[in-house]
């Protein structure tokens, strides 16, 4: 009987030590994160995140049609912005969206 409540005392010391613990770790997270960190972007630093910028230079024009009817026909890799319709494939729709976005509608 002795050696149960020995078991029993120490899964129960063991409870308490986990619970204490996950209550201090945000605490803790919470302490380490109080430095504001500021950054200026560059220029060369991000890519213009609009389905469509197949080539990834900063501005949809006819030079992304192009590039996606090369990628649609095997001559250039995909890129993650080359699906102008988001529909998880490239393929004509995909023209006429961007050329959408080249007039403005």
């Amino acid at each position: 009987m002795r050696t149960k409540n020995k078991v029993f005392i120490l899964v129960e010391i063991a409870v308490v030590l986990c619970s204490m613990l996950l209550v201090a770790i945000p605490g803790i997270a919470a302490e380490q994160n109080t430095q504001k960190v500021y950054a200026t972007a560059l220029e060369d630093d991000y890519v213009l995140g609009i389905y469509g910028n197949a080539n990834e230079d900063d501005t949809i024009d006819m030079r992304d049609l192009t590039y996606v009817k090369l990628i649609f026909f095997g001559k250039k890799p995909e890129t993650e912005l080359a699906d102008a319709k988001y529909d998880g494939k490239i393929n004509p729709l995909d023209f006429v969206q961007i050329k959408l976005i080249i007039v403005g509608k």
